[in-house]
């Protein structure tokens, strides 16, 4: 009897593979299919093939369960809201999948749709949206929580206090400096320099950290200041300062009588009998010899003598070099300080020189004499025809100042003349800047809103029309 029921059970595989499948479903005792396969419709499931309701057989092509392949790609029909329950099973718009079902998402305590979560809530590490923000709550969208913490994976942990983590922007509490993403105390010595940059009294910020500062080979204190008798210098305190031959002290500062001449600390000067001061200056009534940068008593000022202290001299004379000169300002004469001449004259080279007239070099602030103008900086005729501009666009009679030059004026098409008047006839198109013709039927009405006999001024228009309509 065992024998036949074998040759029973071999016939029946040998049938099922006459489609050209082999028989992968192994049958239970009861018949039933084993391995996962599923029996629909009478076929058996095979490793990879979809089954008639559209889920997958066991195997799914070399997806690791739970994800199935559907379409080219593997998917876990369990979370998928694309495939949710099995391929091309579609969520509606606002819902996710869960367990196989579509659900709600988004709102406090239901799932997350995707990472998201609606305003106000995150998504928690269960994937079910929770209140975000605070300390101990998970980060809101963006990794953002409330002032005073900052995200550090996925949660919101207090920040700003020394120790803690730098809140975002790399901010502190007051007193606190970032340092490397964690806030430290700042401003004392030793430590971090409060925003980089600044440090408690009495300290300097040298590479990020505050120290002492001000003694000799110290960085300089704020201010570029250093202990007395130091000088600051490149950032550091150094060489003495202040004392005869030193470098002078901040503030261009000597030790008692001493002064600052050029950075360095020299005897006194401005006296009778000793150097001059910086800038060629003496004491009060003591002129100071160029000749010799000496304060002596001597004559200055005129014509012929030394140049006086700051390098003045008397009247209209000039400081040429050592000595003071001639007059200056008139035609032909030095330029007096300040490339000044006088009036009539301009500073050319250093010397004054006529202006203003035909030919002549223009006068200071381009101006010419009456009936010329300054052109490239040259006097020249203006106001006839051809000619440029005169002062104020001036032009004689007839003409007017069209582009800078003058030309004829009033008649049909030309400028309109000074005072936006036209010959006899015409009128100003003040719009275009040219006369056009009037007082003709359907032109425009003249001064006065006046026209030909027989014709009225359409005042509403400004046009000239007949009386008789």
């Amino acid at each position: 009897m065992k024998k036949w029921t074998a040759i029973a059970l071999g016939v029946a595989a040998l049938t099922a593979g006459c489609d050209n499948r082999p028989l992968l479903g192994r049958l239970t005792d009861g018949g039933a299919p084993m391995d996962g396969d599923v029996r629909m419709d009478g076929d058996v499931a095979m490793d990879g093939d979809v089954l008639g309701d559209g889920s997958m057989g066991d195997g799914s092509m070399g997806c690791v369960a739970p994800r199935v392949m559907c379409g080219d790609e593997c998917v876990d029909p369990n979370t998928d809201p694309a495939h949710c329950g099995g391929c091309g099973m579609t969520c509606e718009a606002g819902m996710g999948c869960s367990g196989g079902s579509c659900e709600t998402c988004g709102g406090d305590g239901e799932m997350c749709c995707g990472d998201t979560c609606a305003a106000g809530l995150g998504c928690g590490t269960t994937m079910s949206c929770e209140t975000c923000g605070a300390i101990g709550e998970v980060c809101c969208g963006g990794d953002t929580c409330d002032p005073g913490a900052t995200c550090e994976g996925g949660a919101c942990v207090a920040c700003g206090a020394p120790g803690a983590s730098c809140c975002p922007g790399d901010e502190c509490d007051l007193g606190g400096s970032c340092v490397a993403g964690v806030c430290l105390d700042c401003g004392a010595s030793g430590e971090p320099c409060c925003g980089g940059v600044t440090c408690d009294a009495g300290l300097a910020c040298d590479s990020g950290t505050c120290g002492a500062c001000g003694a000799a080979g110290e960085t300089c204190c704020p201010g570029d200041t250093c202990e007395a008798g130091l000088a600051c210098e490149g950032g550091t305190c150094g060489t003495p300062c202040g004392a005869l031959g030193e470098a002078c002290c901040p503030g261009d500062t000597c030790d008692g009588t001493l002064t600052c001449d050029g950075g360095i600390c020299d005897t006194s000067c401005g006296g009778v009998g000793q150097r001059c001061c910086a800038g060629d200056v003496c004491e009060t009534g003591i002129p100071c010899n160029v000749l010799t940068n000496v304060c002596a008593t001597i004559d200055c000022g005129m014509p012929g003598e030394p140049c006086c202290a700051g390098r003045t001299c008397a009247g209209t004379a000039i400081c040429t070099g050592l000595f003071c000169a001639t007059g200056c300002g008139a035609s032909g004469e030095a330029c007096c300080a300040g490339d000044r001449c006088n009036e009539g004259s301009t500073c050319s080279g250093g010397t004054c020189s006529g202006c203003g007239g035909a030919g002549e070099a223009c006068c200071p602030g381009d101006t010419c004499n009456p009936g010329q103008a300054c052109n490239a900086g040259t006097c020249g005729s203006c106001g006839a025809e051809g000619q440029g501009c005169c002062a104020g666009n001036a032009c004689a009679a007839g003409l007017a100042c069209d582009g800078g030059a003058c030309t004829r004026c009033g008649a049909d098409g030309q400028p309109c003349c000074r005072g936006n008047t036209c010959d006899t006839g015409r009128i100003c198109d003040t719009a275009a800047g040219l006369c056009q013709g009037c007082g003709a039927r359907d032109e425009p009405c003249c001064a006065g809103d006046s026209c030909r006999l027989g014709l009225r001024c359409d005042t509403a228009r400004s046009v000239c029309e007949s009386i008789i309509p």
